[in-house]
């Protein structure tokens, strides 16, 4: 809106002054208290998302501490904490301590144009509008990081529901019926293979016992 940024306050009727002033202090005050709303929210859904991928974390090395883990279950939920720690942090930023511009004045600001009401009540329209201008500003950036972090919230679904079936498919159509061996982990898991010994004289197989 930069037409209230360029506008010529002068030209304004001097009746209509304060009325536009006390519009200006109440869209201010509703900034504020959307302002306070986006704090709280951005607040919560970062403890909430934080502690789930922390859970998420948790159970995937608890399953890996295994003497047999599942590495399907550990792979799906590392790709679903890392979206929602991702998210967490992008709402723990959206709800940073930010300064808001407050309705109201000071007494010494307005001291100067105290002589001259006309005047010094569109000072104070001008400041308004500047305060209101700043804190939607700050807003629309806070929404924007929220915003996004529902994104990568959602998106904790699609790779831990992805990355278990991609790991479930590919061991199950591995012809040993064991998991291929992925970089960094030396952890290879059977998938139902049996055992079987065979007779040192006839050479006769049969199942372990």
């Amino acid at each position: 809106m930069d037409e209230p940024k360029t506008f010529d306050w002068s030209s304004v009727d001097a009746d209509a002054v304060p009325e536009i002033l006390r519009q200006g202090e109440l869209c201010l005050s509703g900034l504020l208290t959307s302002a306070i709303a986006s704090d709280q929210r951005a607040t919560s859904l970062c403890g909430i998302l934080g502690a789930v991928g922390g859970v998420l974390l948790a159970g995937a090395a608890t399953i890996l501490a295994g003497s047999n883990p599942e590495m399907p279950l550990v792979y799906a939920a590392t790709a679903g904490a890392a979206p929602l720690l991702i998210a967490s942090l992008l709402a723990g930023l959206a709800g940073r301590p930010i300064d808001f511009y407050m309705t109201g004045y000071e007494p010494h600001l307005l001291a100067q144009g105290a002589r001259d009401k006309t005047w010094m009540l569109r000072y104070a329209i001008i400041n308004v509008q500047k305060r209101i201008d700043a804190n939607r500003d700050k807003l629309v950036r806070g929404s924007r990081l929220i915003t996004f972090a529902f994104a990568f919230a959602a998106l904790s679904v699609v790779t831990g529901v992805g990355a278990f079936g991609a790991l479930k498919f590919s061991i199950l159509q591995h012809p040993s019926g064991k998991a291929r061996s992925v970089p960094g982990l030396a952890v290879v898991q059977e998938m139902g293979a049996e055992k079987e010994k065979v007779c040192p004289t006839c050479g006769a197989r049969r199942l372990a016992q």
